[in-house]
């Protein structure tokens, strides 16, 4: 939040010869489908992370399709 000023935001990386990473681009609007899942439930992990940084839970359940 500090650099983009954004609360929520999708990040792609592109990994680096030295085992670092470049940022690509910030998105502000970002798209969660499954097909980003890698494995985890990608709206659940968003869930939790929102609510570790609010305090609050979402009046709805997100991903909820």
């Amino acid at each position: 939040m500090a650099v983009t000023g954004l609360e929520l935001a999708g990040v792609d990386l592109l990994p680096l010869p030295d085992r670092g990473y470049t940022v690509l681009e910030i998105n502000a609007a970002p798209d969660f489908t499954r097909d980003y899942s890698l494995g985890a439930d990608v709206f659940e992990r968003v869930a939790e992370q929102l609510v570790a940084a609010t305090g609050r839970r979402a009046p709805l359940a997100l991903g909820a399709a």
